[in-house]
């Protein structure tokens, strides 16, 4: 009902009263974001030129100071002129458009103490397309979109200020997600870095595009046993600048939350708890054992990755189970690292087992040697030096 009344009174404030000109606004020179600070941070902000290949241009070569009334806040709903389809949340970048309000508030504190940084990456604002464009009750025609900078736009408007410095840029509705969360918020660009969830929801808006290349790549990897979907996805994080040991989990996301087919499924803590509760129901969760479920017919059910050195602690665990004849179940998934196949699943999941039972038998032999035919090897215990009197000499301290 809001944004009927708003559109209503924006159609009749444009037909009766005409637009605001703004090339007749007066700048308040008193203000934070004035045209002094305007100049220093063309002079000292990095460009972002280089961030655009591939995704967009500039509208203009140098920073711009904006009337705040031309833009349109982010996660605000937009109406599409043309089609009438309400976007309920606006041209959404990030997952998780919530304003956090420490962030912000410390920016508002430094707009209010007049403390703006003119070497720091600037907003950068797009092009509305002239169907989302839409002139605002006040008569200012409202045309451009926040890309980058939510906080500090959220706080020069607490700030009561009236413009703020921009950069804009010209780029395709369907590109602002990825540059967003590729460039925009990466750690180093941002006060409230992206997340591995912001990454895999602007990858799974691409795959769910037929028209987008990746979609094309993911669809025939599916249909070519020669590829794999994994290393397609990968190759598009490299354009998201992930770590390498970031890649996994945002590819396991994607996976396990889009209709990608591959041949095999792996499983993190979380997707294994997940896995219990939606296809082990009646499993019991418990805490401070040895073990992590129990069933009702009161198996102990120990949940692990066969990964590392887990064959050694699971070993651990099922020794120390012994001092009941209650049943227990290992259910393990398989290592991320290991290539599993139909051909030799069988014989990878057995390897895990087998380690385990063969880590049993080592101990087992152990305690005979060394407690009970007293024929072992006993090692010392020595520990490194901590506290101020041991650190004046150094030396090892011998465990008795």
């Amino acid at each position: 009902m809001e944004s009927y009344i708003e559109s209503d009174f924006s159609k009749i404030n444009e037909n009766i009263f005409g637009k605001v000109n703004m090339e007749e606004r007066i700048i308040n020179e008193s203000l934070l974001f004035n045209s002094d600070l305007l100049e220093r941070c063309r002079t000292f902000s990095p460009r972002i030129s280089q961030s655009l290949n591939g995704y967009g241009k500039l509208v203009e070569n140098e920073l711009q100071l904006i009337d705040m009334r031309q833009v349109h806040p982010a996660g605000k709903e937009i109406r599409n002129n043309k089609t009438g389809k309400v976007l309920p949340k606006g041209f959404q970048v990030r997952t998780d458009i919530t304003i956090d309000h420490g962030n912000r508030d410390a920016i508002l504190q430094d707009i209010e103490q007049k403390d703006w940084n003119p070497h720091a990456k600037q907003i950068i604002l797009f092009l509305l397309p002239e169907e989302y464009r839409y002139v605002s009750s006040d008569g200012v025609e409202v045309i451009y979109g926040i890309l980058d900078g939510n906080h500090r736009y959220d706080a020069a408007s607490m700030a009561a200020q009236e413009n703020i410095i921009a950069w804009l840029v010209d780029m395709p509705i369907k590109k602002l997600r990825k540059y967003g969360n590729a460039e925009a918020n990466r750690q180093q660009n941002s006060s409230k870095p992206r997340s591995n969830q912001d990454i895999a929801d602007s990858i799974k808006i691409d795959l769910n595009d037929p028209t987008t290349q990746l979609s094309k790549d993911v669809k025939e990897a599916e249909d070519n046993d020669d590829m794999d979907v994994r290393d397609i996805l990968s190759r598009e994080l490299d354009d998201y600048h992930v770590h390498a040991k970031t890649k996994h989990p945002i590819i396991r996301i994607i996976i396990d939350e889009s209709n990608i087919v591959v041949e095999r499924k792996d499983y993190d803590a979380p997707r294994r708890e997940v896995y219990v509760l939606e296809h082990c129901p009646s499993w019991i969760k418990v805490k401070g054992k040895d073990w992590d479920y129990e069933t009702t017919d009161g198996v102990r059910v120990i949940l692990i990755e066969a990964s590392g050195s887990n064959d050694l602690i699971v070993s651990g665990k099922i020794s120390r189970m012994q001092n009941s004849n209650v049943p227990i179940s290992v259910c393990f998934c398989n290592a991320k690292s290991q290539k599993v196949t139909k051909d030799n699943r069988d014989k990878m999941r057995r390897q895990f087992m087998e380690k385990v039972f063969h880590n049993i038998r080592v101990i087992g032999e152990a305690d005979q040697k060394l407690f009970v035919k007293k024929n072992g090897v006993i090692p010392s215990f020595e520990c490194l030096p901590e506290l101020a009197d041991e650190l004046e000499t150094n030396k090892l301290i011998r465990v008795i």
